[in-house]
């Protein structure tokens, strides 16, 4: 398989990675000052700081990507992706049914992280837990990469 495949799946992890980074520098910001923030405050600028985190990677991975992929290139590396959270979604309900759960699970979310915010937005307007039809869903939205293909371009760099 054309090693630029794998360039999608990599630039997910590594902007996952730097999602989880951030959020948990900020958390630790808003511990070292908690007596002037409040609860809401604190959900509110994390829910924008994830938001405006995720999309900005999305745009940059996509645009950067826009010039090197074909619209097969994009659905490709897309699949891997979308297959990848599968396999890791049913890894992690067999460690749940098992009593086992890994902190391994936290860190095979990352190539994924970067689209937790499209849940998050869900969860911020229903403020219950979310249908399952999204959680399912949500393994797919590694297509939103279709979105910056250009049509007509056949090869990639």
């Amino acid at each position: 398989m054309d090693d630029a495949l794998f360039r999608l799946p990599l630039y997910t992890f590594c902007s996952g990675f730097v999602l989880k980074v951030i959020e948990n520098i900020s958390i630790k910001i808003f511990i070292a000052t908690a007596s002037t923030w409040t609860i809401s405050q604190i959900e509110s600028i994390l829910f924008f700081i994830q938001v405006i985190g995720s999309l900005f990677f999305i745009l940059l991975i996509g645009f950067y990507l826009q010039k090197q992929y074909s619209m097969k290139d994009f659905f490709l590396s897309s699949s891997l992706l979308v297959v990848y959270s599968i396999v890791v979604l049913l890894l992690e309900k067999a460690l749940l049914f098992l009593g086992v759960y890994s902190i391994a699970i936290y860190f095979l979310h990352l190539p994924t992280y970067l689209f937790s915010f499209l849940n998050l937005i869900l969860f911020h307007f229903i403020q219950g837990e979310i249908p399952a039809f999204f959680n399912i869903l949500y393994l797919f939205f590694p297509y939103l990469f279709l979105l910056f293909a250009k049509k007509g371009k056949e090869n990639h760099a």
